[in-house]
């Protein structure tokens, strides 16, 4: 993949520059739909180091064991914020001199790092293109975004819940070994995944599982490959997939034992 080609951001920056102008309300809700779904820039240190063909730009694939460490910037109040830069220009006033390693974020994953760091005083937030437009986003208001962006998706995710019902979470009795092992397989490969839940939702008659995913990064084409490697093993069933960023995801996070963690 061509990253020069992978980003534009031009929509977003125009944005940004009308907001600066007029403040409005409309702007600033503009700008922010476009920030949601911009895809960044962010220098990180991958260890180990991974392989390259020599060429500048390249796709590679990490590990499983690869530790990802986002580059922080300080101000002069001692607050660091998470790096997110709209181009490769606006990057190299960053450190100009120096190859970087770097990976292509997006909002979602901004919020994940700065919701755990809630108890790290000195991380403030992350900021788009320091020495350029230098929009800041502070990490109140980025968990805040992200419970927002995350509500407008919500429907999608509760289209077996029938008003009036109660619905009921616990370990299936029958334990779907064969659909949890090529889940397991599949989240192996996956150098973005932490850990992953199952639980069997009960509504009425109904019975689905409930598979959630703590995870850093793309979204649809992760659910989508869960869903792909555990539908040979279904057997009729129904399956639905949460981020822990979701109220309901979260709460079974906090509750459950994985049956997946990153090694």
């Amino acid at each position: 993949m061509d990253y020069t080609n992978a980003i534009n951001n031009d929509e977003l920056l125009k944005a940004i520059d009308v907001m600066k102008k007029d403040n409005s309300p409309e702007n600033q809700s503009h700008m922010l739909d476009l920030m949601v779904e911009a895809k960044f820039l962010a220098p990180v240190s991958i260890t180990p180091a991974p392989e390259t063909d020599g060429r500048m730009m390249t796709t590679i694939t990490l590990p499983p064991d690869s530790k990802i460490r986002f580059h922080m910037i300080e101000n002069g109040k001692g607050q660091r914020f998470f790096l997110a830069f709209t181009s490769f220009e606006e990057m190299r006033k960053w450190r100009p001199n120096q190859d970087n390693q770097t990976i292509i974020s997006n909002f979602d994953d901004y919020a994940h790092l700065l919701k755990n760091s809630v108890g790290d005083g000195k991380i403030a937030g992350f900021v788009i293109d320091p020495f350029g437009t230098n929009v800041i986003f502070s990490k109140e208001q980025s968990i805040m975004i992200k419970e927002v962006k995350d509500g407008r998706k919500e429907d999608a995710n509760k289209h077996r819940i029938k008003e009036g019902e109660e619905v009921y979470f616990g370990e299936p009795l029958n334990y779907p070994t064969e659909m949890v092992e090529a889940v397991k397989k599949y989240l192996s490969k996956q150098s973005n995944v932490q850990s992953a839940y199952l639980q069997l939702m009960c509504q009425g008659s109904e019975e689905s599982y409930l598979i959630v995913l703590e995870f850093v990064g793309e979204r649809q084409a992760l659910f989508d490959g869960v869903a792909e490697a555990a539908k040979p093993y279904l057997n009729n069933m129904c399956l639905d997939i949460l981020s822990v960023e979701n109220e309901l995801g979260r709460k079974i996070y906090n509750r459950t034992k994985p049956f997946y963690e990153k090694q």
